[in-house]
């Protein structure tokens, strides 16, 4: 190889080498510059977040306010149920007078009522009469013909239970 040959090789190989550090100085520039951007879209998008979490709370507070102001003991809203109540009075009165006296009218409505009455008579005897219940029960025992007709019976029912058939049957 010539000596001019030499030295074109030798411009070349310097050439590519300052290409390679001009790439890899590009390369930084471009590389901060991305991260300079980035870092100003990231700021931008911080009072983005930090206005959705105010929207958010003040949202709960007013949502919260709102509920207790009417959920409370002199709510605004039982003042005006009060008021379209006493407006409507008569109306009202007259609607529920007539299903009080179509219920009461019915045939279930008072066995329903009979029902219930005697229930509660019922227990309020026994629970009233418990020392008497007690007194009753000790005498039945001690007579020899009910505990002979109760032996007789219990027997019946468990022979006829061994057997397959069900006192219900």
């Amino acid at each position: 190889m010539t000596e001019a040959e030499k030295q074109q090789i030798q411009k070349l190989i310097e050439i590519a080498k300052n290409m390679q550090e001009l790439n890899h100085d590009f390369r930084t520039m471009i590389s901060s510059r991305v991260d300079e951007l980035e870092a100003k879209i990231e700021a931008k998008h911080v009072p983005i977040q930090l206005e959705a979490s105010i929207m958010h709370s003040v949202n709960d507070a007013v949502r919260k306010a709102i509920t207790s102001s009417l959920s409370e003991y002199n709510s605004p809203l039982k003042t005006l149920t009060d008021a379209v109540i006493g407006e409507h009075k008569t109306e009202l009165r007259a609607i529920i007078g007539a299903c009080f006296e179509q219920t009461i009218r019915h045939d279930d409505f008072r066995a329903s009522v009979l029902e219930a009455f005697n229930h509660k008579i019922a227990r309020l005897v026994i629970s009233n009469n418990d020392s008497l219940l007690d007194k009753v029960s000790n005498d039945l025992k001690s007579d020899a013909a009910f505990r002979a007709k109760l032996t007789l019976a219990v027997s019946g029912v468990v022979d006829s239970f061994l057997k397959g058939g069900y006192p219900n049957d």
